[in-house]
């Protein structure tokens, strides 16, 4: 039996009787093998289990954003309250629009249809272009295509930003999870930013899409993560201890 932890630190809801525990990050690892309560200590670290379809979009920002209409040399900011859209986006929204600053900005909505058709006949000064998204199965795509990436500290939606290179700004920590989360990504990672203010993040925002290049350390730093999730490394792994398991058994029959 498996349990997989996507968080970046575990949290006791995974602490349960398993002969295989897997983490995503070694310093996961090292923090729960300190207490030895999860799989006994027998803790393994994986790949995020980022679906296949991720991989249809990585390397391909320029094809992706001619889909979507968007000029290969715009400034693109993807915004991300969660499934729920019910944080500081359209907030945060507000101040871009008084910046001032040419840009494009993709607000995705998750199911808050209200918030997605106030942004839909939102109007907008020349030169910032917004693109609503109701809630959809093909987020990662709207990921992918973004220079910067501002939202709350979902391990999944973090994750994906990082499997693109994309940089962060993480502007919610909902539980204490997300604040382990934050700190991963913040700290060790160092490809994201904390800002949970709307108004400061816009700021951040806006100077970033004056200056881009502001951003490349964050892109540099995430090198290490962009691209290298999958299911793949985990099937290989679990394959593995199954043949030795498997061995073993007929070694002491």
């Amino acid at each position: 039996t498996v349990s997989l932890c996507p968080d970046a630190y575990s949290n006791g809801m995974f602490n349960v009787d398993v002969n295989d525990y897997l983490m995503v990050t070694e310093s996961g690892k090292k923090n729960a093998e300190r207490t030895r309560m999860y799989a006994g200590g027998n803790i393994s670290v994986v790949g995020f289990p980022i679906r296949p379809e991720a991989r249809n979009y990585y390397l391909r920002q320029g094809e992706i954003r001619q889909e979507l209409g968007i000029e290969k040399n715009d400034f693109v900011v993807t915004l991300s309250d969660g499934g729920y859209g019910i944080a500081k986006m359209e907030k945060t929204i507000k101040k871009l629009s008084e910046g001032g600053v040419p840009m494009t900005i993709i607000a995705l909505c998750g199911t808050n249809r209200a918030l997605y058709e106030r942004l839909s006949s939102k109007q907008m000064p020349s030169g910032i272009r917004i693109i609503p998204v109701s809630f959809t199965n093909d987020v990662l795509k709207y990921v992918s295509a973004a220079d910067l990436f501002c939202g709350k500290s979902g391990a999944n939606s973090i994750a994906e930003a990082a499997y693109y290179g994309v940089p962060i700004i993480i502007s919610r920590c909902i539980t204490y999870i997300e604040r382990k989360i934050k700190n991963y990504y913040v700290r060790e990672v160092k490809g994201a930013l904390y800002i949970p203010s709307a108004t400061l993040a816009s700021r951040r925002i806006l100077d970033f899409a004056e200056h881009p290049e502001k951003l490349e350390k964050y892109r540099n730093n995430l090198e290490s993560i962009a691209g290298q999730y999958g299911s793949d490394d985990i099937s290989d792994f679990l394959w593995d201890r199954i043949e030795k398991i498997s061995d073993t058994e007929v070694k002491t029959l």
